[in-house]
């Protein structure tokens, strides 16, 4: 089967198999973070890179000119890599991570990252994990199937009970329309209009306007539309 295209379905942890991620995050300093905290600020330098062991993450990028403010880009969970882009490139970083959840992550320094062990143990998962990212991001990017665009980020939410909260209309997940809107590019009339049809339930007033999935797996199935495959979640 080819590879899935999307970070949220296919981690660094999916590809080195679940026995050489413990072996690869085994001695390495780990930290717990409650949620809504700063994890990394885009523009800083950045001297490590963080393995996520635990909990769902939201990466924000804030751009230039006409697009100069904050807009969330996707989320991140339990077996992906973050700060790695700075500790390759120039060592500041790009975005800016905040946990949404209760989290852990292992430490890993930027030499060791670079380094020869490294790269000749995990250093093919790591280019085609790296590569996923771009590849997803890309096609989140691209006008066109708005439903799947919107699954594919919200996807990774259904796996944590913490961002995803059962009711009886549905699954209520922790996040806003705005959020969403940003993250894509879609008008909010024309969110309203996806969001108000199945697999979403619509968004309860006076809570935030959070979103609520009447239908995980017709989520999970909109969101494979654009090749990601996702496991069974929420």
């Amino acid at each position: 089967m080819p590879p899935a295209l999307f970070g949220p379905s296919r981690t660094f942890l999916d590809i080195v198999t679940p026995e050489r991620w413990k072996a690869l995050v085994a001695g390495l300093d780990r930290i717990r973070l409650p949620a809504h905290r700063s994890l990394m600020r885009q523009g800083t330098v950045g001297a490590q890179v963080m393995f996520v062991l635990n909990g769902v993450l939201r990466v924000d990028q804030i751009g230039g000119g006409s697009e100069d403010r904050w807009r969330l880009r996707n989320f991140r969970r339990c077996g992906d890599v973050l700060g790695d882009l700075a500790v390759l490139g120039s060592g500041v970083r790009t975005a800016s991570v905040t946990t949404c959840t209760e989290c852990e992550v292992a430490l890993m320094p930027g030499e060791l990252f670079r380094g020869a062990d490294f790269r000749s143990e995990y250093g093919l998962e790591l280019a085609e994990y790296i590569a996923g990212r771009e590849r997803e991001a890309q096609m989140l990017s691209r006008p066109g199937d708005d439903l799947a665009r919107v699954a594919c980020v919200l996807v990774p939410l259904l796996g944590d009970r913490r961002t995803a909260e059962q009711a009886a209309d549905g699954i209520r997940l922790k996040v806003s329309r705005k959020d969403i809107a940003g993250c894509l590019g879609i008008g909010p009339r024309a969110l309203r209009r996806i969001t108000a049809e199945l697999p979403f339930g619509g968004t309860p007033e006076g809570r935030r306007k959070l979103l609520v999935v009447a239908d995980p797996a017709g989520l999970r199935a909109a969101a494979e539309r654009l090749g990601g495959r996702y496991p069974q979640v929420g």
